[in-house]
């Protein structure tokens, strides 16, 4: 609030304090990524949204073998969705998730594993 009352040159160097969200994204969610991430990189399987996260790929809702990441172009998460953009033919599949069970934090872990996720409303 200060800030806002203050000339731009002054405002500019006043510390900024960390809104609520980001002191949980930062202490909260963050962990929990990082835990996930280094479960599925010392090759155990986290589940996120119904989905399946394993070193070697995705088991999505309704299969039980393995979608190699080498074969995913992108993941496309909302609440109540997986769509699944394949590199062969561009076929595209979508998946049911569980919006109680982070599809916005499979989002963050998929990035942090390298694919090229998203996620909207």
């Amino acid at each position: 609030m200060l800030a806002a009352l203050l000339p731009s040159t002054v405002a500019a160097i006043i510390p900024q304090f960390p809104t609520i969200i980001e002191i949980f994204v930062i202490y909260v969610i963050r962990r929990m990524v990082d835990r996930d991430l280094a479960s599925v990189h010392a090759g155990g399987t986290v589940t996120r949204a119904g989905i399946h996260v394993t070193r070697d790929g995705l088991i999505l809702p309704g299969q039980t073998s393995v979608t190699p990441w080498a074969t995913i172009r992108q993941i496309d998460l909302t609440p109540d969705r997986a769509r699944i953009h394949l590199r062969a033919g561009g076929r595209t599949t979508t998946h049911p998730v569980t919006a109680l069970s982070g599809p916005w934090i499979l989002s963050l872990l998929l990035n942090q594993l390298g694919v090229q996720a998203s996620f909207g409303t």
